[in-house]
Order: C-alpha cells, then structure tokens, then sequence
C-alpha cells in the first residue's frame, strides 16, 4: 500500500525517491515483452528492484505500475529476473543486476535459483545486452557470481559489481572485455583487496566509491587502486550494504545492516547523523535496510527488505510516504498497494543524486584503463567543502530503555 503520512512538512509524492533494484531476461533466449502502461520514463517515477517478485516495475508517483520486466514469483525461468539487486534507466534502456534466489527464499525455488546476469532491456522487454550467464555462476570470461549493482558509465563503459567473486569490474560494452578490476577474485581486505562488496559509485572526478561489505568499510580508489577514502562509521559498521556521495555538501550516506541504521558520514569518517530504521512506523525489528539514496531536499528513500516495502523520511526522519504493505509481501501488476517483495533498491527517473547520471554519454577521452591522478578526488571534494558551514555532529547515544536515542535532525540538502 502506498501511504502518505502526516509530518511538519508537506513532501509531494512527484518528490519521492526509491531504492532500486535489478531485472533480468535471458540473452539467447525469447525475452518477455514487458508489460507497458502510459508515462513510462518520465521524471519523477519510481524504478523499484521487487526482488522476491522477480521483476523490475516503473511506478507512477501514487503507485500506479507504468511498466514491468519479470513474470513475478512464480516464475523461475530466464524470462524473468530471479531476485534483482539493482536497477538504473540508461536512456530509454534498464541495467539490470539479477543477482538470484537463495534456499528457501521462494515456494518455487526451494533449493536455490541462481541468475548471474548483468543486462539491458529496452521498454519493450528484449534484451539488448547481457554479461554473465544465467544459472551458471563463474569466475572465468564473461562470467559473474551474484552480481549485485550496476551502473552505465561514458563510453559505453558498464561498472559492475561482482559480489560473489569479490570484485568490482568494468566491461566495454562492444568488446565485452574487462578495461578495469578493483578486487582480485578473492576475499581479503588489504588495499587491492574486497569482500563481498554491495555496491559501486562510480563519482565525477573518476574515482570509484565502492560498499565493501565483508570488511565493514567503504572505500574511494582510484583507477590505479588507491585508497583516497576510508569510511567506517568510526570503526563501528556490522555490514556496511551501500555507500553513495551526497553532492550537495560533500558527505557521505551508508547503510549500516547489523545495527539497522542510515548513516550520513563527513569525509573524516565522523559521524554527521544517523536514524535508526526499525523505529520508523510499524517496522520489523530489524527491517534490513539494503539501500538509501538521498534527494537534493535532503530526504531519503530506503528500501527495507523485511518489511517489504519502500520508507520516505523527511529531514527529521519522519516517515512521510510508503510503498507496500508493511510486514505482508504481496503482488499485483496494477499498482504497488498490492504488495511488493523484498525490495532492495529503488531510483527516481530523472534524479540520481550522488550518482553518476545513468545513460549514454559521450565516449570520455581518456582511455579506459588510464588512472586517475592520485588525490584528485579527495582534493576537488574538500576544495568544494571550503567556506561550508559545519555540520553538527549527531549523538548515539543509548536511552535508559537500552534503545538508541531518537535521530536527531539533519539540514536539508537544498533543492
């Protein structure tokens, strides 16, 4: 169910974000035609990864579904996308990361269903590219194991992030050739090393800001592997599941599984405010926050896979809009009221704030493997930091309940 909530600001549903995640179809095989209702791609809908539901679906700002790719749970076939991560527009196209099913997880898939396939889908539901191989996880060429984000770069470039080999790679679209690799295909948490990273960002001056979660850390690199950045919460993060920049002021939003919290981190690490997600209303007690992406007015939107919906909050933290019903996974192809499942990862069409504007872009000059000048990022971001005022630091601390303190207010990003 779509909800909007009551709270000490007015926030217009065309204003909400979402946390998205992946869709995939099957390269080689007939691809589902995608089920298309009008306003598809335009600004200020939602693109929403329903993991559990196999699909990737286009909302309408009050809910209504514009566009769907994926057959929905019952389905396990390379038709639909088994259990999407991520999801991004490149112009008129869908990047899917389909990352797969675990034990368990679904009636239809009892023993596991793996997907492994980075794809493109234009509206019309055929697949135009793909990297990986269905239910055929791998390390060699052209494989991927439990691909979980993707984002299309300049140049035709695609950033992928390959959890299950512990890399984050770049592939050329035409050649289908790896031009870039930070990870060497094994857990390990030295410089060049990752574990289990969730997701990569890539920033506009050409370093790359990746979510390695296996280590409980965040880190910037450079194409020639340095670490410019390293951000974990002081220390403190239990599985560190996404990083992303907030442009607006230079700082830094992660999720923090194990604690069931959104962070807001200044460049040094220090913490800035954080709002603990099992307090928003009628949430599970711990309601897996996969993903939070933030908006220029300084909202956020989270995707909470346990209870099976999309959470709005304002700059207080209020919840303000919901999408799904709470605690009751559920599907329709009309509208999101009718339930989503699990979803991990959702996007407005027309905003990526802190990423990288999705779609093709004109080739960059610089050749693919050509690495950027040590301390450029860290230097351009901390130059455009000068003059700010400083950001208060939040406490977090404990009440006498044991519980964490209420989430104490952050400044809007601006419009």
């Amino acid at each position: 169910m779509m909800r909007v909530m009551t709270s000490h600001r007015h926030v217009p549903l065309a204003r909400i974000l979402i946390v998205a995640s992946a869709l995939a179809g099957a390269a080689g095989a007939a691809p589902e035609k995608a089920a298309e209702g009008p306003g598809f791609n335009r600004s200020g809908n939602l693109l929403v990864s329903d993991r559990l539901n196999n699909r990737v679906v286009e909302l309408a700002p009050d809910g209504a579904i514009v566009w769907q790719f994926g057959k929905g749970p019952a389905d396990t076939t390379a038709s639909s996308p088994l259990g999407p991560r991520d999801a991004d527009r490149a112009g008129e196209l869908t990047l899917i990361a389909a990352s797969g099913i675990a034990a368990g997880e679904l009636p239809a898939c009892p023993q596991g269903c793996p997907d492994g396939r980075v794809l493109l889908v234009d509206r019309s539901g055929k697949v135009v590219w793909s990297y990986g191989s269905f239910g055929r996880p791998g390390s060699g060429a052209g494989e991927l194991d439990t691909p979980v984000a993707a984002r299309y770069l300049p140049g035709d470039r695609i950033l992928i992030v390959d959890q299950g080999n512990h890399r984050v790679i770049e592939v050329d679209r035409k050649s289908r050739e790896i031009t870039w690799q930070h990870g060497t295909g094994k857990a390990g948490s030295g410089d060049a090393e990752l574990s289990s990273p969730g997701t990569a960002e890539p920033l506009p001056d050409g370093t790359v800001l990746i979510a390695d979660t296996g280590n409980n850390r965040a880190v910037e690199v450079t194409r020639d592997h340095q670490v410019l950045r390293r951000l974990s919460i002081g220390a403190s993060a239990k599985g560190l599941a996404s990083a992303t920049l907030i442009p607006t002021s230079g700082h830094f939003l992660v999720t923090d599984l194990g604690y069931n919290r959104v962070v807001e981190l200044d460049p040094t690490d220090k913490l800035v405010w954080e709002g603990w997600t099992y307090m928003l209303p009628g949430s599970d007690r711990a309601p897996v926050a996969s993903r939070a992406v933030p908006r220029r007015n300084g909202d956020l939107v989270i995707a909470e896979n346990r209870n099976h919906r999309i959470a709005i909050t304002d700059v207080q933290f209020n919840l303000v809009a919901s999408y799904g019903n709470v605690g009751r996974p559920g599907y329709g192809t009309a509208r999101a009221d009718e339930g989503l499942s699990a979803p991990f990862d959702a996007k407005v069409i027309g905003e990526s704030t802190g990423l990288v504007t999705p779609g093709p872009a004109k080739p960059s000059s610089a050749k693919p493997d050509e690495a950027a000048k040590p301390g450029d990022g860290k230097k351009k971001r901390e130059k455009a930091k000068s003059g700010e005022a400083k950001s208060s630091e939040a406490e977090s601390g404990e009440a006498k309940s044991g519980q964490p303190a209420p989430a104490k207010r952050r400044e809007s990003g601006g419009d």
